[in-house]
């Protein structure tokens, strides 16, 4: 599986640049993850049948540039019917999203979930 990993830089235009250079090389998009890791960082896995891109510009919370940079991925990049006051109202307590993602959105046939942002449809 490839791994494209951004360097550290938590700047959400920087993000958005390096999905744009290494999307069509993950493959059809399964999954979009996003918790805090260890060091505090935002951190959002995008995964694909053929590999996942790991960028940290993207963040949520709130209505700034990082959740806007999240709305776009998973609005405009990926075609999901999420909005600000989604993302806006994800908050997570730090002691629960350190060892695991605490928001998966699975992307394969999106649809509404207001509780979490999206899910898939049944099959």
């Amino acid at each position: 599986m490839k791994v494209f990993r951004q360097e550290r830089a938590g700047i959400t235009e920087l993000s958005k640049r390096y999905v744009n250079e290494h999307l069509a090389e993950i493959g059809e998009v399964e999954q979009v993850k996003i918790y805090v890791d260890e060091q505090g960082d935002y951190i959002t896995e995008i995964v694909g049948s053929e590999g996942v891109i790991i960028v940290d510009g993207f963040s949520w919370g709130y209505g700034g540039e990082g959740p806007h940079g999240l709305l776009w991925l998973l609005r405009d990049k990926l075609g999901g019917d999420v909005s600000i006051a989604t993302i806006a109202s994800i908050v997570l307590r730090r002691d629960e999203q350190v060892k695991s993602a605490a928001h998966v959105w699975n992307c394969r046939g999106w649809k509404p979930d207001y509780r979490v942002g999206l899910r898939n449809k049944p099959r």
